[in-house]
């Protein structure tokens, strides 16, 4: 079986670099990785990938990506010790209701929670954290109907809003 993820790189490069924008736009000013990292990072994590079309694609794309970001973190955390806040803005329903940028270590922490609970509405708000994703796009990602993407947003939504704000980062 080819590797099909090979063909598929072109034709979604330039949403992935997007997306990577859109991700490092609201990361602290000094921050190290580069869209084009990011995307050649996420690649590096997909490009044995065989068999998939373009919508799952991208979903693995994103969580590809939470990886790269969420290690960047940690390994910066590690050497200064601080906290990197995120503004989920791509999110704007979740950002909207949001009174301040949240860690993307505990926005990790929690979106691995939920997937505990609710594996599909983790994977929704996955894919619009991540993959800037509209409910009509991660309902087709998922094969599910967009109403009941809608009733999983809103859950997703109230459950990482409530784990966030209990969060010491949060409190702080």
């Amino acid at each position: 079986m080819p590797n099909q993820s090979g063909s598929l790189l072109p034709v979604v490069y330039n949403e992935l670099k997007r997306i990577a924008c859109s991700k490092l736009m609201v990361e602290r000013a000094n921050h190290t990785l580069s869209p084009t990292a990011l995307v050649h990072e996420a690649w590096l994590k997909l490009r044995d990938v065989t068999s998939i079309d373009e919508s799952h694609f991208m979903a693995l794309a994103a969580r590809a990506m939470r990886q790269v970001l969420v290690n960047h973190a940690l390994a910066t955390n590690a050497q200064k010790r601080a906290a990197t806040r995120v503004s989920i803005t791509a999110v704007a329903d979740l950002a909207s209701e949001a009174s301040t940028p949240f860690d993307l270590i505990a926005l990790d922490q929690c979106l691995q929670k939920l997937e505990q609970h609710d594996p599909r509405a983790a994977s929704l708000a996955e894919l619009r954290a991540f993959a800037g994703m509209s409910l009509e796009q991660a309902a087709e990602t998922l094969s599910i109907s967009v109403a009941t993407a809608k009733r999983d947003w809103q859950y997703a939504k109230l459950w990482l809003l409530r784990e966030l704000s209990d969060t010491p980062a949060q409190q702080a």
